[in-house]
């Protein structure tokens, strides 16, 4: 027998009932497109930022005159910002635990209440944020 410490083989040539096919088959979960949207271009869109910023680095890295190099770390801490500004338009969820303490004040950090490409900002369009805590457990209400 193979080393297979994981189980993976084993679930992998585990045939399913009957009844497990039919949950799987009605819950295919994710589309393409909300896979992509969640998930898939998070890295691309990373990666896209980070070559931005490098060729920025570099132009301005090479651009000759001391003008240049001095005003690499300025425009590398705006172009930080602006990819940070970006990211959280697109992705950013906000603490639950803090939304039921405080309303949400736009700040330089958190310009946005929830990033547009979350399964969140679905909810906050439909009943804004208090619709965002509702769906939540409170866990004071346990203690």
């Amino acid at each position: 027998m193979p080393w297979d410490p994981f189980g993976i083989r084993e679930a992998r040539d585990r045939k399913l009932s009957e009844e497990e096919r039919k949950e799987v088959i009605a819950d295919p979960g994710l589309s393409w497109k909300d896979w992509a949207i969640y998930q898939g271009l998070k890295t691309w869109v990373g990666l896209a930022l980070f070559i931005g910023d490098c060729l920025l680095f570099a132009g301005l890295w090479t651009g000759g005159s001391v003008a240049y190099r001095i005003s690499i770390a300025p425009a590398m801490a705006g172009a930080i910002y602006l990819n940070y500004l970006l990211w959280s338009y697109l992705w950013y969820v906000p603490d639950i635990g803090q939304l039921r303490k405080a309303k949400q004040k736009r700040t330089l950090l958190h310009p946005f209440p929830v990033g547009r490409w979350t399964p969140e900002y679905e909810t906050y369009k439909k009943s804004g944020l208090r619709g965002l805590h509702a769906e939540e457990v409170n866990p004071e209400e346990f203690l």
